[in-house]
């Protein structure tokens, strides 16, 4: 009778268990956001991207349709070449072949018909092109093209809603964090490249998973092999993901060396595990990579340099010159990026980006300036400021290593530190005053965004 009445007491005082809704609005306006931005920039954008979308197409249709995997040597094929050829590709002095062309030759197109994307692994290809595929197959899509742009969306909106995730694992507000997330999702290059065929496309997918594994595992919720797992997931979209991987690494070593010096006790994890949890991730990504690398050069049947989009950035010294020249240095950082799809190309959505590149930008810092081994938001600020100003120059030096060529690093390489930045971005906002105004500028933000794509 006294339990009773003790568990009725207990009962009443709690507070009521919140709607369903009030959990997860935040989840429904992000995912919401990323899908029907991907869904109506589709419908605008009928053109091929110059962003080699002809090559990643050819490597989905051909791995999909007759499970093989491009190797160096091969011609894009009939589906991809006749997807450009009758939807033009967005490129000034450009003119592929005739639609109607009976029997396409590799060397009309660009490159003398060279795929180029045989660098990355299979895994988004596999992903997305299964989906693709299933729509083609019940007659909801008469190509791949489309519905493999439309899944980027949801590859986008997958990465948004894990950033979220990691906010509220991090104890951060929700409204600042949806604003962040908006902000990122309607940037130029997470917006374009979520809407076209590409595998920097599942990039922040990747960011956010490896740094949502490493929160739980923190926990106790994810055993040490589940951050192999993560790592290996990321690595096998695409190798430049491994700059995320690389930030989460950084963060871990912090804490471990708090931990080492009593300055953080809170997860219960020691300095030991950090460093075991830390060396996993980087063994995992780096093994999948060093693993594609080979297989890639073994299947290889032409060198490298036969291919014209790689001879002409061929560099026979070492490139120490270019390595420290600004456009490099910060190439990365944020990497928000300018790509536009042509209806978005006005002024007052490249105001708003340069306000959210610049959010970015004044939240790493802060954070970073700030340092103090014990405050984990500073110590994730300070490890991806240090992570993707070196990645710009990391990323010549391996391509020259590779191929004897250089690129100049292009800001979508690093899109799977956005997961990241929407976190540090969340964390800056303090006050009622602030958070109004993020959440007014990402409204007014997404609002003028699909209103463009919706309408022009």
């Amino acid at each position: 009778m006294t339990e009773a009445i003790a568990e009725s007491a207990v009962s009443e005082s709690s507070p009521p268990r919140p709607p369903w809704w009030v959990r997860w609005w935040p989840y429904f306006v992000v995912i919401a956001v990323a899908v029907l931005a991907s869904a109506l920039h589709t419908a605008q954008y009928k053109q091929i991207s110059p962003i080699d979308e002809t090559r990643h197409i050819d490597y989905l249709a051909r791995l999909v349709d007759d499970g093989y995997i491009v190797k160096q040597g091969d011609k894009i094929g009939d589906v991809a070449m006749r997807l450009e050829a009758c939807r033009g590709l967005d490129l000034p002095r450009w003119t592929p072949p005739p639609c109607n062309t009976k029997h396409f030759d590799p060397a009309a197109f660009r490159d003398d018909g060279f795929n180029n994307a045989i660098n990355n692994p299979p895994a988004y290809y596999l992903v997305t092109g299964v989906v693709a595929k299933a729509t083609t197959t019940l007659g909801i899509s008469n190509n791949l093209l489309d519905p493999a742009r439309v899944l980027g969306g949801f590859w986008l909106a997958a990465g948004l809603a894990l950033a979220l995730y990691a906010g509220e694992l991090l104890g951060l507000r929700r409204v600042p964090l949806v604003a962040a997330a908006v902000l990122f999702a309607l940037a130029p290059d997470p917006l374009f490249i979520s809407a076209i065929v590409n595998p920097d496309a599942a990039s922040v997918f990747a960011g956010a998973l490896v740094f949502v594994a490493v929160l739980l595992w923190e926990r106790d919720r994810l055993r040490v092999g589940w951050l192999a797992g993560a790592a290996a997931i990321a690595a096998s979209f695409k190798m430049t993901n491994l700059i995320g991987v690389g930030i989460v690494v950084a963060w871990l070593l912090f804490q471990a060396y708090a931990v080492w010096r009593r300055e953080a006790t809170e997860t219960g994890r020691s300095a030991r595990s950090y460093l075991i949890a830390g060396g996993v991730l980087v063994g995992a990504a780096v093994a999948v990579t060093l693993l594609w690398i080979a297989i890639a050069g073994s299947r290889s049947t032409v060198d490298a340099l036969r291919l014209q989009s790689n001879l002409q950035f061929y560099h026979p010294g070492f490139p120490a010159d270019t390595l420290l020249i600004r456009r490099n240095l910060f190439s990365l950082f944020p990497p928000v990026g300018s790509l536009r799809a042509p209806e978005l190309k006005r002024r007052v959505l490249h105001d708003a980006t340069v306000v959210t590149a610049w959010l970015a930008v004044a939240a790493t810092f802060a954070a970073a300036l700030r340092f103090s081994i014990r405050d984990r938001i500073s110590t994730l600020g300070l490890s991806t400021a240090a992570v993707l100003v070196a990645a710009g120059p990391g990323f010549i030096v391996s391509t020259w290593f590779v191929n004897r060529v250089i690129f100049q690093p292009q800001a979508r390489y690093a899109m799977s530190a956005i997961p990241i930045l929407i976190v540090l971005v969340a964390a800056m906002v303090k006050g009622r005053v602030a958070t109004i105004c993020i959440g007014v500028f990402a409204g007014l933000f997404a609002l003028t965004t699909l209103t463009v794509l919706a309408f022009g």
